[in-house]
């Protein structure tokens, strides 16, 4: 019987390394859980995390030349967002962020290789960022192209994806010396975002008037990710943001250069660590979100507005956090008529009020190092830190 029981587990983890993580899921849940070494919970489990290179399929490159300035990933979830998106324009790539829901070989399947997508609670809280830092860990795996840009598979729908007019906008302003470090995008939160008229203009009481309390959880969280460093430098409060009449980007719609994806994604990263520090136990344990009140989604689109909003809590801080990386990092911020594909620059550079000592240059990358470092002596938040990064 034992000679049975083992042959067939061995049978099984023979199929999970050709089947990949779908299939070394089953084995965890379905094995026989007595009679052999390797089938107790705590030790298999042990063993497949060792093997995780051979049964998680590396992301490949595309086969879309690296002569090809800019690739733009769509993310997707579901296979009835597959009519959704582009097929057989070279300028787009599919993103699939859901385990059994791959489009076609040629997309990126990320459960298939980030581990922490297969995490409903934390991809709950990533929403399509999940996508983003993804891709941001294995850059040079995946993408050989000098820009990247994402933009969601609800663009159709929505109205606001790229048109042909803006694409070719696009491509022509990043052969442009002068806009080297620019991040384009094309979604404002206006009327086709989500109905508030010509966009987002005043960062924080928008976002205070749908999410409450966001301006005092930005400050919060920059206070405990950068330490002392705000104090010394004289900041206090938020990051100061802008009313000056230019709009602001609204969820994962841009493209940037792809080295400055990988600062921006550290960032993100490091955001995130620190509002599960924060907020862990209350929102696991207590479903208890500090940013939702319900506002923040249209009633007729999602009944239960408010347990919607405690369910992707840190998604609504995580879309606005490009914003001030990219105005605080000194990057000029094109917003792009998706239908003209007229560009016109918001809040520029010379009349920016910039905390500079945290955000630009070599100083970024100082606190994030900083950050981690901290993170060492704190086992909790740095297993999560490791999940992001891998």
């Amino acid at each position: 019987m034992k000679h049975a029981r083992l042959v067939s587990q061995r049978a099984w983890i023979a199929l999970c390394v050709a089947a990949g993580l779908a299939c070394s899921i089953f084995l965890l849940s379905g094995m026989p859980k007595e009679g052999n070494e390797l089938a107790a919970g705590g030790a298999l489990q042990t063993s497949l995390r060792r093997h995780q290179v051979i049964l998680r399929p590396q992301p490949s490159l595309t086969q879309r030349s690296a002569d090809i300035p800019l690739v733009i990933y769509e993310q997707y979830h579901d296979v009835s967002c597959h009519p959704h998106l582009h097929t057989g324009n070279l300028l787009y790539r599919g993103l699939n962020q859901a385990a059994g829901q791959l489009r076609h070989t040629d997309d990126v399947d990320v459960p298939a290789f980030f581990e922490i997508g297969n995490d409903a609670y934390y991809q709950n809280l990533l929403c399509e960022f999940t996508g983003i830092l993804a891709v941001a860990n294995v850059l040079s795996q995946v993408h050989p192209h000098r820009w990247i840009g994402f933009q969601s598979w609800k663009a159709t729908e929505k109205q606001r994806a790229l048109t042909s007019a803006s694409e070719e906008a696009i491509l022509a302003a990043i052969a442009k010396p002068e806009y080297a470090d620019a991040v384009f995008f094309w979604a404002n939160g206006g009327v086709r975002d989500h109905g508030w008229g010509d966009g987002i203009q005043d960062f924080y009481g928008q976002c205070d008037s749908v999410h409450i309390y966001c301006s005092l959880v930005y400050e919060r969280t920059f206070e405990l990710l950068f330490g002392g460093r705000l104090a010394d430098a004289g900041y206090r409060g938020p990051p100061p943001m802008p009313v000056d009449g230019g709009s602001f980007i609204f969820m994962s719609y841009f493209v940037m250069r792809s080295a400055a994806l990988q600062e921006y994604a550290q960032l993100v990263k490091a955001f995130f660590v620190t509002l599960d520090r924060m907020y862990f136990h209350a929102h696991r344990d207590g479903q208890f979100c500090i940013l939702a009140h319900g506002k923040g989604v249209p009633e007729p689109e999602v009944p239960a507005a408010k347990e919607y909003e405690s369910l992707h809590c840190y998604c609504y801080l995580l879309e606005r956090l490009i914003n001030i990386w990219a105005y605080h990092s000194g990057r000029r911020m094109l917003h792009v008529n998706v239908d003209t594909g007229e560009i016109t620059e918001q809040h520029p550079v010379e009349q920016r009020d910039t905390w500079r000592h945290v955000f630009q240059g070599e100083a970024l990358s100082r606190a994030l190092s900083a950050f981690e470092s901290e993170l060492r002596r704190r086992s909790e938040a740095s297993v999560l830190w490791s999940r992001l990064s891998r």
